[in-house]
Order: C-alpha cells, then structure tokens, then sequence
C-alpha cells in the first residue's frame, strides 16, 4: 500500500532508521529517536494528542535513567516519567542545571508541530512502533480513535507494530492495526542495515501527495558516529561504493550514490 506520510511512534530508533533506509521518513519529527520499555507509553501519547502536548516534557518530569536503564549513547540520558519516552540522545548534561532544556525542548515543539501539519494534510497515514515487551491490541485502538476524531476521516490511518520477543511468528491483522510478531530478540542491524523485521516496509512507496521538505536529496551529509564521521556523497538510493579510509586515528566513511537516481 502507499501512504502520503509514514511516521514513527518510538519504541525505539529503529523504527526511524528502518524508514530512512527505504527513503520513506520525510522530516525530522518528535519520536524518531525515543526509547520506551512498556506500552504505558502509548496510553500517554494518546492524553498528550488529547491535550495537545501540553505536558510534554516538563523539567521536573526528566529523571536520570540508572546504569542498567541506559543505552549505548555516552550523554546524559533521561525518561520522562510522565509519558515513559526515554530521551538518550537530545542532552549532554543534567536538564535541571543546565542550559540544554530550553533549546531541546524548542527543537521538539517544532517537531511537534511539523507532526501535526502532516496529520492534517495526508489521508494515507501509515504509524510505526516496535517493542520488545507484552502488547495491548486496545492502546493502540484508542490512540488511532484520538487521532482520527482529532484530524478528521482519513482514507487510511494504519499502524503498523514490529513485537519482538514474542510468543511464536505471526502477523496479527486487526481493524486499522498490524503487529508483526517475532520470537527473536531486537539486535544491533536493526539501527545499522535493512532488516527483514521491516521488510513489509519493502512494498509501500510515498504517494508524492505531500511536498517533501528542502533539503531531501542534498549533495552532502556528515554523520557523527562513535569513533569518526561518514560522510555521505550525492544522497540516493541505491549505494554504488563505500569506502573506509583511516586518517589520524579516526574512520571516514565516504559514501558515494548515483546522483541522477
């Protein structure tokens, strides 16, 4: 099926990497990069829809996760007990003393907003969300209910959950929702490469019915990662060369595409 908009709802990143892999995340929006541990997080999504974020990461909400909570980010990393989202990604140092939480939390209502001008605008709607822990089929019918007394009918407003951790293989087909169940366990190419958990990502294309944002297809991008950079050459799909080089201690990715593609 093809959508106007895909959008991720958290659970973790990989949610976010798996779409940008098969060029179907159009726009930095609030959950690409959130962490949970429980479906509670969905109930409070709903309230935050309900409420238009009114709440949403307040200040004092933030707690520190504690050693055997973190993730592989070395920054500071917090959960919002209000929510459950876990932000591991956004703040280098406590947000209750530092200067950090007026710029993050200025980069997430931006996100916020540009969340809700895709809602309104598209009527193909595809919503993604992975978790590793027990689901409740009816959290997940309730957000979808909000959402669509909120923005109106649409033609398709679907979920799409990636459960890991399952009982056994199955795809669990419901009314507006599919959770994709695996007994295996998440692991680290889910955030690096392609991954078969998403490859019903592989039939669905981007209907072009909502302008992509400037900047989709820029000639150069420079990704940090933990021991050097990638830089990325003439963004598009597919790769047609990767090279490593060693400089000064450091790795430098070079990736370059097929520009006319």
């Amino acid at each position: 099926m093809d959508y106007d908009f895909f959008c991720s709802l958290g659970g973790s990143c990989a949610v976010s990497h798996q779409l940008k892999e098969r060029r179907l995340r159009v726009a930095s929006l609030p959950f690409d990069w959130l962490f949970c541990v429980s479906d509670r997080t969905i109930e409070a999504l709903t309230e935050c829809f309900r409420n238009d974020f009114a709440d949403w990461m307040r200040r004092g909400n933030l707690r520190e996760l504690a050693a055997q909570e973190r993730g592989q980010s070395t920054i500071f990393q917090c959960e919002d007990t209000a929510t459950g989202y876990r932000f591991i990604h956004d703040f280098h140092a406590d947000p209750a003393s530092g200067n950090e939480y007026d710029s993050v939390l200025a980069k997430y209502r931006r996100r916020i907003e540009r969340l809700y001008e895709y809602l309104k605008k598209s009527q193909r709607i595809a919503l993604l969300f992975d978790a590793d822990f027990e689901l409740e089929p009816a959290k997940f019918a309730r957000l979808r209910q909000v959402l669509l007394d909120k923005f109106g009918p649409k033609t398709a407003l679907d979920l799409h959950i990636v459960h890991f951790g399952a009982p056994r293989l199955e795809v669990e087909c419901l009314d507006g929702m599919t959770i994709y169940h695996f007994p295996t366990s998440k692991h680290s190419y889910l955030y690096k490469y392609k991954c078969m958990e998403f490859s019903f990502l592989d039939d669905m294309r981007l209907t072009g019915a909502i302008p992509q944002p400037r900047g989709r297809g820029r000639r150069l991008e420079i990704n940090r990662l933990p021991h050097g950079f990638r830089l990325i050459l003439f963004r598009s799909r597919p790769l047609r060369f990767k090279a490593a080089v060693r400089i000064f201690r450091n790795w430098f990715e070079v990736v370059i595409g097929n520009l006319w593609e």
